[in-house]
């Protein structure tokens, strides 16, 4: 639970998906595609079923700002997206990577009981996105009630600085990239 609410990126990425569902259906199915997708490559990657290269794991931290803004333009469109949880899904899998570098420093494959510790980890972040949603999702709806301007500039004064972070993190972690390659 720690390192979602630590790793500034995810909790970013949680608000701006919980942003830009427009009911709590569609919220649901958001969070559960992502929840799939992270849990997913979550195992993949601690396992080490993902490519070694010095070059990988900036490329996914790239990803993952990248997703981040996608998420926050997302929620400024103001209208339904068909497929946002497919979208969270495959979001989810690049989220999923990134969860899988920070086990591999805190946990080893040849540990006891890592399945359990694996699924310990996964439920704490599971914990911490929860968190977030319960703390933001009720005052993104209260926003949305008091009238459709203070929504609208609600929206924008959440997700601006999120782009403007997360392009950021895209463009340091990209010259990362490139840097391994």
């Amino acid at each position: 639970m720690r390192h979602i609410l630590a790793g500034l990126d995810h909790v970013l990425f949680v608000i701006c998906l919980a942003l830009g569902a427009l009911g709590f259906g569609s919220l649901l199915w958001r969070v559960t595609g992502f929840t799939l997708g992270h849990s997913v490559t979550l195992a993949l990657g601690f396992f080490g079923y993902v490519p070694s290269g010095a070059w990988f794991v900036p490329l996914i931290e790239a990803g993952i700002a990248v997703s981040i803004i996608y998420a926050a333009v997302i929620a400024l469109t103001e209208r339904h997206q068909a497929g946002s949880f497919v979208v969270a899904t495959l979001i989810g899998l690049l989220h999923g990577l990134g969860f899988s570098f920070v086990l591999h420093e805190i946990l080893r494959v040849q540990a006891p009981n890592v399945w359990q510790s694996l699924l310990a980890f996964n439920l704490g972040v599971e914990l911490g996105q929860v968190a977030i949603i319960a703390a933001a999702w009720p005052l993104f709806r209260l926003l949305a009630r008091v009238g459709q301007r203070p929504w609208r500039l609600g929206r924008w004064a959440v997700a601006l600085p999120c782009i403007a972070l997360a392009g950021i993190w895209a463009g340091q972690r990209l010259v990362l990239f490139v840097q391994a390659i």
